[in-house]
């Protein structure tokens, strides 16, 4: 994440295991970024398109690279969310965030519905 730049990307999905992205069958989740000062907020928009094993729900995990900032603390739709003291304990929860590293922040968002989006907020220090 750059300060003060917007960033869009889509992440597309599939199967993994045929060939019918080919014919459209695939779902993709369009992503945006941006900081301002010291807080930083990503959105997830819902994801369109869909094949036949697509989740109706999913956990995001997110990693998130600053130039050395602390985070202070982290929100998902508006809801604050508990930081956590490992990755291993980011893995075995379902909802936390933690900072292995100044540079490396890694989100774990919740399980949501994938045909609604997420906001998240990070303060930074």
């Amino acid at each position: 994440m750059i300060p003060n730049r917007l960033h869009i990307f889509s992440t597309p999905a599939d199967d993994g295991e045929t060939i019918r992205y080919k014919n459209n069958q695939f779902a993709t989740t369009r992503v945006t970024q941006k900081r301002d000062g010291n807080l930083a907020r990503i959105t997830i928009e819902a994801t369109t398109g869909g094949y036949p094993q697509l989740p109706s729900e999913r956990n995001q995990q997110l990693e998130v690279i600053f130039n050395s900032d602390k985070t202070t603390a982290v929100s998902v739709n508006g809801e604050e969310i508990a930081g956590c003291s490992s990755e291993t304990e980011l893995q075995r929860t379902d909802r936390c965030w933690t900072q292995p590293s100044n540079q490396r922040l890694l989100v774990k968002t919740g399980k949501s519905p994938l045909g609604s989006g997420k906001s998240i907020e990070v303060k930074l220090q």
